[in-house]
């Protein structure tokens, strides 16, 4: 008669639990915390829009030397206005009234202001942009009030022969109606790839690189860093249609992985902590 392995009993119902009840290791890890992902998501996307409103405003003006044929706007219902300041800038003043809703399904209020150091078509010309009483009511209905400044500069065409800029925003603070705040910083790159001189916004696309760091309205704070470059167009109310992100909460050593997709446009992004993947949903 076999003897009884109390032992070999044990690893066998220990291998049966695991294979059966487990499967593969997909359980939430402890640290399952998402709203930095959340915020900072929330946070590039108006700042990409920002970038994309002053570009567009200044390719269209003939004070700010305009070049090409685009006769297009960031934002139909805003009113623009355009002054030269004669000493070399120029200021432009981006009025969203007492609020209208843009074509990315967002409304905005206030005014976006950016004084121009020169013409925009000129390597070396910046913008510095600061708010005014804006905000931004999120295709989710959560509204937010903005302080920041925004420093775009462009330089000039890499070996594509594609626009290069870059973007500093520094010391920007988002703040809803229940008074929890967003803080980001950021420090990017963006490559305009296709549709600059395209009458059709829709047309636009860009490509960003670079590293942002902040404060979640939860309180954690956070840095991230792009590693497949973020592809950015006009035509998706959420912007980002692929590229991926590493974002590290503070106290954390485990990295959440944003893999914004494969240039599908929706409201959709994977998120990835060591074993486990939930949806994002972008705000």
């Amino acid at each position: 008669m076999k003897r009884f392995s109390f032992s070999a009993f044990l690893f066998s119902l220990c291998l049966v639990f695991l294979t059966t009840a487990c499967g593969p290791i997909t359980t939430e890890p402890d640290d399952k915390e998402t709203d930095s992902s959340k915020d900072h998501s929330f946070s590039q996307n108006e700042f990409d829009a920002v970038i994309q409103a002053f570009d567009a405003e200044a390719s269209n003006s003939g004070v700010l030397n305009k070049t090409e044929g685009t006769a297009s706007y960031f934002c139909d219902c805003a009113s623009t206005d355009i002054t030269d300041n004669l000493d070399g800038t120029y200021t432009v003043v981006l009025d969203f009234g007492a609020g209208c809703f843009c074509g990315d399904g967002r409304k905005r209020e206030g005014k976006l202001i950016g004084l121009f150091s020169g013409k925009w078509n000129i390597e070396g010309t910046s913008v510095v942009i600061t708010p005014q009483n804006y905000a931004v009511t999120a295709v989710s209905g959560r509204r937010y009030t903005f302080g920041f400044t925004q420093t775009l500069t462009y330089e000039g065409l890499n070996t594509a022969g594609n626009r290069v800029y870059h973007s500093v925003v520094e010391n920007a603070i988002l703040t809803n109606p229940d008074n929890e705040s967003i803080q980001w910083s950021c420090d990017r790159s963006i490559e305009w790839v296709a549709g600059y001189g395209n009458p059709d916004p829709t047309t636009y696309r860009y490509l960003i690189t670079g590293s942002a760091s902040g404060m979640a309205s939860n309180g954690v704070s956070f840095t991230a860093t792009i590693t497949a470059p973020l592809e950015i167009r006009h035509s998706c109310d959420y912007r980002i249609v692929s590229g991926v992100l590493e974002l590290l909460p503070s106290g954390s050593s485990l990295k959440r992985v944003i893999d914004y997709g494969n240039g599908v446009c929706d409201d959709k992004a994977n998120l990835t902590m060591g074993a486990f993947t939930t949806t994002l949903v972008l705000r």
